[in-house]
């Protein structure tokens, strides 16, 4: 290991110097002014950047900056939190003509980020409203300037809640927006802005700028996130590209002598070809205090299989087909979704369920389940009788009318306003009635973004994100710690450590592309709108938060023929995308009705692995092209690997085997999921002609000399279902267990010869050559009861 440099200070005539092994600061504290270096990367340099706040005095809108050319002073002081141990630069500028500023950066001896925070102490004789602090910005007509090495190529951005657009753009492109922002805009963009000329971005939470040639990524993000949204903006529509990180503080009012502090905003560089979004989120998982469960859940959703004409009959059929198949599709949720309602706002149910939720929670409870229920509970319906009873709760603009939270159920619905007393009592009482007199210990929290909208609160001290933090805190206290929370139509940041589980994608739809009567001409390639080819972009663009953040949920799974317009390539890919990504497995389908051929498909990603798959091509491709598991099984390790063609017409796709990590010269055992094909590959693996929206899923594993696993048919992640692989001189002995009953088979290399007689216990086992040195053993089991076999070996 190379030495590295402990962390330091020194002055310069100028100014002060902060160093350690990933980051070099250099504060000019004549200027105001700072630059940074990284000894890893010669090639990256960011000179002349600044802190700014934003704020209103008197009815005009004023700034405040490090470079104003007041007094600083400084200090330099070892700390310790959450990220390790590190050395923090504190410099405090300011007169008597506008607020005083606090800059700060920390360095780490043992982590490779930066993290900058701003604060701002109102020195002024009168209040003041602060609308932004910016702990970073780098403006080139003021002498900023930020170099990679090479050109910018362009930038990964995460969107404002679970549906929002997330991946990466080229420098040039047009940003990821809706094009429905009278009717979407508030669910994806907060606040509202308008559509960005190309080569302007605005990344939510977390962005990734790539260069084009061999210099770093530079990876800016919140690594706090409960008290402020936060957003990077670049500029790289010209030669010099300008960079912003804002942390919104939504004009908080800040009396004499009052201070405020941005979130923590840390900087993190990777080398070419990496992906510091999973170092990211590692650490922003530390600091929020995240603890993801061992498992993802496994059930049944009625959304997608009924909509909003669900009733009480219908979940019945599913509980009594699903406890008749426990043995072959082995879920444990059922989640009632939107439909049983009254109306939004009225979370009574309608008609269509005469016995009432809590008989309904006690019959999924009876039938072996766990009662799931949807709720939206920040909502409400203009029509609803808690908006005719209780029209104060509603959130305002400055003028007095009802923010608009978006378009659903056929009208223009509003946000509630949480920091009234009165609604936060009514929000306990909900969450506490729907789990604790119902019984529903499965919550979907649906439409959260509306506590998060601009507007006018009853307490103006809260910003918009500790408006939606604060909401959840309450959800979370009245549902109690032994209730699942999903969040969706969720913002991100103020969420983690909150929730179980958060959506990270648009809903999925029984169509590949969005439609919707005649605006589907306007939808179809809109990226926040609900379909199964926008909704599969987020899960694999976002895949990188999984067990990091929370659980990810990628949506339900849509397997039927009847009344679904995708075609069986997209179906695959889709079921893909889903079991490769180890988030929430819920099927999406009337059970009862789904068609033979199809429901084997509903298992054949069960049990879910407990992994964290990578996109190697997120920061390269629009659409990534690639996702992958590696393995650590007790068979030894390998790859499951997705290749997907989201393109219109037949395109052949790759795999460098060094993407991987792997020698170029590797020789690999390849078993294609889908098609049952298997051959050996050596440097790279290709397909040719793969359909449009099709994939090509398959395990990858290094030639050894000795018997070896080299695929199956039992489970799309090939592997997760071996409990046990015991390789001795006279057999090979492996159990499978994927609890549920199986029926498939399995590929072995055994290159010491033709092996003797199989023994099979807990089921059937037939071994049949299919090339030399390969064979395929078929199982089968009629119980979810482990299955061990033994694999007699030649003797030599």
């Amino acid at each position: 290991m190379p030495n590295r440099t402990r962390l330091s200070w020194h002055e310069i005539p100028r100014g002060v110097v902060l160093e350690g092994p990933h980051w070099e600061l250099e504060y000019d504290l004549l200027l105001g002014l700072f630059n940074l270096r990284a000894p890893d990367y010669p090639t990256f340099h960011m000179r002349w950047g600044r802190a700014r706040a934003h704020y209103d005095r008197g009815g005009r809108a004023w700034t405040a900056s490090t470079d104003d050319g007041r007094a600083h002073t400084w200090q330099a002081s070892p700390v310790e939190d959450d990220q390790g141990v590190g050395l923090r630069l504190t410099v405090q500028s300011g007169n008597r003509r506008r607020p005083a500023l606090e800059f700060a950066a920390t360095l780490y001896q043992d982590s490779p980020l930066l993290v900058l925070e701003l604060s701002l102490h109102n020195t002024l004789s009168q209040p003041i409203a602060v609308e932004a602090l910016q702990p970073l910005d780098i403006d080139p007509e003021w002498g900023g300037r930020l170099s990679l090495g090479s050109p910018i190529a362009g930038l990964y951005s995460t969107g404002w809640q679970s549906w929002s657009p997330a991946g990466w753009k080229p420098a040039q492109a047009r940003d990821l927006r809706t094009r429905l922002s009278l009717l979407a805009g508030p669910m994806h963009d907060a606040p509202l802005i308008r559509p960005l000329r190309p080569g302007r971005f605005r990344a939510d939470m977390v962005g990734v700028l790539t260069p084009t040639g061999e210099g770093p990524r530079l990876l800016v993000g919140l690594l706090s996130t409960a008290d402020q949204l936060g957003a990077l903006q670049a500029r790289l529509d010209k030669a010099r590209p300008a960079l912003t990180f804002t942390c919104a503080t939504d004009g908080i009012p800040l009396a004499p002598e009052e201070r405020l502090s941005s979130e923590r905003v840390a900087l993190l560089l990777a080398p070419p070809g990496g992906s510091p979004l999973e170092q990211y989120g590692e650490a922003l998982g530390r600091e929020m205090g995240t603890e993801a469960q061992e498992s993802a859940p496994r059930g049944w959703c009625s959304w997608t299989a009924f909509y909003l004409r669900m009733a009480e009959e219908d979940v019945l059929r599913q509980l009594a087909w699903l406890a008749e198949h426990r043995d072959t599709l082995p879920v444990e949720v059922v989640q009632v979704d939107d439909g049983w309602e009254q109306i939004v706002g009225d979370w009574e149910p309608n008609e269509r369920f005469p016995h009432g939720m809590a008989w309904l929670a006690e019959e999924i409870r009876r039938a072996g389940f766990v009662p799931g229920l949807w709720l939206a509970p920040l909502i409400v319906h203009p029509d609803s009788r808690l908006a005719q009873n209780h029209p104060d709760w509603i959130l305002r603009d400055g003028r007095g009318r009802p923010v608009n939270a978006g378009y659903g159920w056929g009208h223009l619905f509003n946000g509630l306003d949480v920091t009234l007393p009165e609604v936060q009592d009514w929000l306990r009482q909900l969450i506490s009635t729907a789990v604790q007199d119902w019984g529903y210990t499965y919550l979907k929290l649906d439409f959260l973004y509306a506590v998060a909208l601009p507007g006018q609160r009853h307490r103006p001290t809260l910003t918009r994100a500790q408006a939606l933090h604060r909401a959840l805190q309450i959800i979370r206290q009245a549902a109690g710690p032994q209730t699942f929370l999903l969040g969706c139509g969720c913002p991100l940041g103020p969420a983690i450590g909150l929730v179980e589980a958060m959506r990270i994608g648009t809903d999925v739809a029984p169509n590949w592309w969005g439609r919707h009567g005649p605006l589907t001409p306007l939808l179809r390639y809109d990226p926040s709108f609900p379909a199964t080819a926008t909704c599969l972009r987020n899960a694999v663009t976002q895949a990188w938060m999984h067990r990091r953040l929370w659980l990810n949920d990628p949506d339900a799974l849509i397997q039927r023929q009847a009344g679904n317009r995708m075609k069986e390539a997209e179906v695959r890919t889709l079921t893909t995308v889903v079991a490769l990504s180890g988030g929430s497995w819920m099927l999406g389908d009337d059970l009862p009705a789904l068609e033979q051929d199809r429901r084997a498909l509903a298992a054949v990603g069960l049990p879910l692995h407990h992994g964290r798959p990578f996109s190697p091509d997120l920061l390269s491709q629009e659409w990534p092209k690639q996702l992958v598991l590696e393995q650590e099984c007790p068979w030894g390790q390998g790859w499951v690997v997705g290749l997907f063609n989201w393109g219109e017409r037949p395109a052949d796709l790759a795999l460098d085997l060094t993407t991987l990590g792997l020698p170029a010269d590797t020789a690999c055992h390849l078993h294609e999921f889908w098609s049952g094909e298997y051959r050996r590959v050596q440097d790279a693996v290709r397909f040719e002609g793969v359909e449009s929206h099709g994939c090509r899923t398959f395990l990858l594993r290094p030639v050894e000399e000795g018997p070896q696993w080299a695929g199956s048919t039992l489970h799309l992640i090939q592997g997760q279902e071996v409990q046990s692989w015991e390789h001795g001189v006279e057999s090979v002995t492996l159990t499978i267990d994927a609890g549920r009953a199986l029926e498939g088979s399995v590929l072995l290399w055994l290159p010491q010869g033709p092996p003797g007689q199989v023994e099979a216990h807990g089921g059937t086992a037939c071994l049949r050559p299919i090339a030399d040195s390969l064979w395929r053993l078929h199982l089968e089991t009629d119980t979810p009861d482990p299955l061990r076999v033994a694999v007699p070996l030649p003797r030599h």
